[in-house]
Formats: C-alpha cells, sequence, structure tokens
C-alpha cells in the first residue's frame, strides 16, 4: 500500500500568494519516492534474507527502520553503513536477484563488495 503526501493550499499569504505544495508518491511506502525508486513493491524487513542467520560483514533489512543491519568483526566497525535510500529502494532480496548472487548472499546477508556494487550502479 503506497503512500502520498497531502497537498496543502494555504490561503493568501503575502501580496495575494498562495503556498501550493506537490506531491510526492511513494507506492510500495519504503521511504524512498517512486522517481528514485529502482524496485516496486519492496518489503521491509527483508522477506527473505537472510534465511539461515546474519552474517559478520553481511547486510539484510532485518529491521523496519530502512537501515541495512549488520553484524561487527570482534572489535571493529564496518567501514560504512548502508540505508534504503542509498539502494535506490531496493532491499536485499532484490539486489541479491538483480545482482545475480549465489546462494550465500540469501542465506547470511549480502557482502560489503556486493552492497558496494549495486550502490554505485543505482548511483549513489
Amino acid at each position: 500500500m503506497g503512500r502520498m503526501s497531502t497537498v496543502i493550499i494555504g490561503g493568501p499569504t503575502w501580496a495575494g500568494h498562495a503556498r501550493v505544495y506537490r506531491l510526492v508518491a511513494d507506492s510500495d511506502g519504503d521511504g524512498v519516492v517512486d522517481r528514485e525508486d529502482v524496485c516496486a513493491d519492496t518489503v521491509i524487513p527483508d522477506p527473505t534474507v537472510p534465511t539461515r542467520k546474519l552474517g559478520t560483514n553481511r547486510w539484510a533489512l532485518v529491521g523496519h527502520d530502512g537501515d541495512f543491519d549488520t553484524f561487527h568483526p570482534k572489535g571493529k566497525a564496518p567501514p560504512r553503513s548502508f540505508t534504503i535510500v542509498d539502494t535506490a529502494g531496493c532491499n536485499a532480496e532484490q539486489i541479491a536477484d538483480a545482482l545475480r548472487l549465489g546462494k550465500g548472499h540469501y542465506k547470511y546477508g549480502l557482502s560489503t563488495d556486493a552492497m558496494n556494487r549495486w550502490v554505485r550502479f543505482v548511483g549513489n
């Protein structure tokens, strides 16, 4: 179910001008507007990734917040983070399908390399 922002047309403000706001559609409700959304019908959290458990330095949308989750190696944080905006509205399953990644990416989440390749591909 998509979301659409509300149009507010205010009365005269100054010198007879009215304020007009335009609609911004997010048809799948993932937080990425349709004109920037590469993947339709995105589900958050990821419905099938990981199928086993999220691995260290592996990425998937485990929560409902639009931030990709990972487990850090002992004592170290990953070099970066990823959001649904970075991936142009695509979850891990959609990215794995599009990049034709192997089974390990479905079992444990996407590798950092796969995430970086996708983000470069979508231009973010």
